[in-house]
């Protein structure tokens, strides 16, 4: 028997939101890589940031009319907020590597972008599996993924800094736009790391 009240209308839509945020991850880092169509990649990703926003007014404009929540209205509100905020950061890369035109992602992007979409997809699993919550340890697992996967996304952070460093040393305004691009980057893997955080909250009031 579930812990959970009945209404499942909010599952339904973090696990909507969570598809859309995995989708989004897979074009960002697509977009990283090298040839990729940047204009196009872009275009794509702000149509799923749009999907978001809508996604996200939906659960709080719910909340609003929701007298009991199947979890504390607080940590769907929270879980919302942080999936929207990993989908503005990707969109403002895109947005920022247009305005500065960036001639190419670097090395460190790609890796950071990588370690993105894996916890994006952990989070995704983990927001899938909430609704049921058959399995509690499954979900602390994906929780855990997502961790691992920021902790890669920092290393990748910190040592394409210092290559920057090195390498456009002579150019300090290359240097700060791609070092500016990094940091949307590592804030959009923290945002991820967050939402897995209200996630295993959830699990250790409900289990």
């Amino acid at each position: 028997m579930s812990l959970f009240p009945r209404e499942e209308i909010f599952f339904a839509l973090l696990n909507k939101a969570g598809e859309n945020h995995a989708r989004a991850a897979a074009t960002f880092e697509a977009m990283l890589q090298p040839g990729a169509d940047l204009t196009g990649k872009a275009a794509e990703l702000s149509k799923m940031e749009h999907e978001g926003d809508l996604i996200t007014h939906e659960i709080i404009n719910k909340l609003n009319r929701t007298f009991i929540t199947p979890i504390d209205r607080e940590d769907i509100h929270a879980l919302a907020v942080r999936i929207d905020d990993v989908l503005d950061a990707m969109d403002q890369v895109a947005g920022m590597m247009r305005m500065y035109g960036l001639q190419g992602p670097t090395e460190g992007m790609r890796e950071q972008a990588a370690a993105l979409t894996g916890a994006v997809t952990a989070l995704h699993r983990a927001l899938g599996e909430l609704g049921n919550f058959k399995n509690p340890k499954r979900i602390l697992d994906y929780c855990e993924e997502v961790s691992r996967y920021e902790k890669v996304g920092d290393k990748a952070f910190l040592s394409g800094i210092g290559r920057m460093f090195e390498e456009l040393k002579n150019d300090p305004i290359e240097l700060i736009k791609r070092k500016e691009v990094c940091e949307v980057i590592e804030q959009a893997l923290d945002k991820a790391e967050d939402a897995a955080n209200v996630i295993e909250g959830v699990v250790v009031k409900h289990a």
